[in-house]
Order: C-alpha cells, then sequence, then structure tokens
C-alpha cells in the first residue's frame, strides 16, 4: 500500500493548525487507523493551547482518545484486524499508525458508539479515583470538580454504593447538570458556606 497522506492538528503559540504528512504502510505491531472522531479535552487541551501546561511533545501531538476503523494490519498486532473498530490512545488526526498495542488501542464493544468510546480515557481516571477512594455502602462522597471526569465519577460513585454525592463546581451549569444526573446536593463554594452546607446535609458528620 502507497504511503498514506494525514492530516493532525498541532499547537502553534496560542492557537491550533492543521498540518499534512506521510504514513508507511504499518510494520511489525502497528496498525493504520482511519479516524472516525476524536474527543477534546477541555482541561488538558486548553491548558496545553494557552501554555498554562507547556509540555512542547503534547503540543506537537494534542488529543488521546481516536477512535476509527483499522485499515491495514501489520504483523503481530495483538489481535488487531482489518475492518475492527477500536478507540486509541493517539492523538487528532485523520489518519494514523498505531502501535498495536492494548494499552494504546482496542477493540471497541458491540454496541459502543465511536463517540461514546472516545471517553474511555477521561472514564479510566474517573474509575481509578473511586477504586482509590475506596467507597463504602452508605458513605457520604464530595466530588471537586464536574467537568466530564467529574460526570462521570458521579455516576460511578452511586454505583459503588454512595449513600450520598456531593459535587462541587465553580460553574452553575455543571451543577445543573449534577442534579440532573443523580447528585444530592450541588454546591458554588464561591457563593455557598460548602463546609457548613455538608455537615447539615450528613447530621454533622461531614464527608
Amino acid at each position: 500500500m502507497p504511503n498514506t497522506q494525514f492530516h493532525k492538528i498541532v499547537f502553534r503559540d496560542t492557537h491550533a493548525e492543521l498540518i499534512a504528512g506521510e504514513l508507511p504502510s504499518p510494520g511489525n505491531q502497528q496498525v493504520l487507523i482511519r479516524a472516525r472522531c476524536s474527543l477534546i479535552s477541555p482541561g488538558t487541551e486548553k491548558a496545553a493551547l494557552n501554555r498554562i501546561w507547556d509540555d512542547p511533545i503534547f503540543r506537537e501531538n494534542p488529543g488521546y482518545a481516536l477512535a476509527g476503523d483499522v485499515i491495514e494490519a501489520g504483523q503481530n498486532t495483538a489481535g488487531l484486524i482489518k475492518g475492527d473498530r477500536v478507540i486509541a490512545m493517539v492523538n487528532h488526526a485523520d489518519w494514523s499508525l498505531t502501535p498495536a498495542d492494548p494499552w494504546v488501542a482496542l477493540k471497541i464493544p458491540v454496541g459502543v458508539s465511536y463517540e461514546q468510546a472516545t471517553l474511555l480515557p477521561l472514564a479510566s481516571v474517573a474509575l481509578h479515583a473511586i477504586r482509590r477512594a475506596q467507597i463504602t455502602l452508605g458513605e457520604t462522597f464530595v466530588i471537586i470538580g464536574m467537568g466530564l471526569v467529574g460526570q462521570i465519577a458521579l455516576t460511578l460513585a452511586k454505583m459503588q454504593g454512595a449513600c450520598q454525592v456531593i459535587a462541587l463546581d465553580l460553574a452553575d451549569q455543571r451543577l445543573k447538570l449534577s442534579r440532573q444526573r443523580g447528585a444530592d446536593l450541588a454546591l458554588n463554594p464561591a457563593c455557598e458556606d460548602v463546609v457548613k452546607q455538608i455537615f447539615a446535609a450528613t447530621g454533622g458528620k461531614g464527608a
């Protein structure tokens, strides 16, 4: 197969650019993926774009959740074959030459959309946090920051058995969404006494 023309996003100063290049056919333990969609992570990517987090490697390859189809597979590809739908922890691009490594690229289960699959990296962060917290049945659990990771953590905390889940954020829109998704209490620290409210909600026990 001839080299594949591809386009990817890079960060230049404080703006994003689309650049072109070529990818060779996949070699040993590699697959060539044609992208269907990729996830923009607002926190990480805005921080990198605005140089709050100035990582030169990430600025050249922003993004880490791309879903698409395997168009060509090399040798020893850990079970990935042409035609597989996959989620890969790689940067934003229309084509990607990706390591055929289970830590990098996974098959998308039947019934899961490409868009849903791109949430995997962020969902894994939330899952790790819930496991580390070791929630027991009936506990009160506080989540600080109700972005994508926080919203997923809210769902997982409820599934884990938390009696009350309290959401904290400075954005009222996120707090509204948290209430809709099952938060027992949603507080904005900028305009409410969070400590007082939590003690009141837990009968003085706290969280």
